[in-house]
């Protein structure tokens, strides 16, 4: 009988790594698809001013903008 010892031997390069958490959404593609003002509080590490531009948005918007911010992992909203 097999077990899992017998299967195939898979180097360890062919493993893909993931992130904690693993991100389900490309960040490049989440960023780039934000509106500027969001952008730019990204690049600049400056959470005062996207919590400006999450203010200026409707309520709706800024949370799926925010809710794919999370799942790109480019927002960590236990603030680690």
């Amino acid at each position: 009988p097999s077990s899992a010892f017998d299967a195939e031997k898979v180097p360890p390069e062919a493993i893909e790594t993931l992130g904690f958490p693993p991100a389900s959404l490309d960040p490049d593609e989440v960023l780039a698809s934000l509106p500027e003002s969001m952008q730019v509080a990204f690049d600049a590490l400056d959470v005062q001013a996207l919590h400006a531009a999450l203010a200026a948005l409707p309520p709706a918007e800024a949370s799926e903008y925010m809710r794919r911010c999370v799942a790109s992992g480019l927002w960590d909203p236990n603030g680690a």
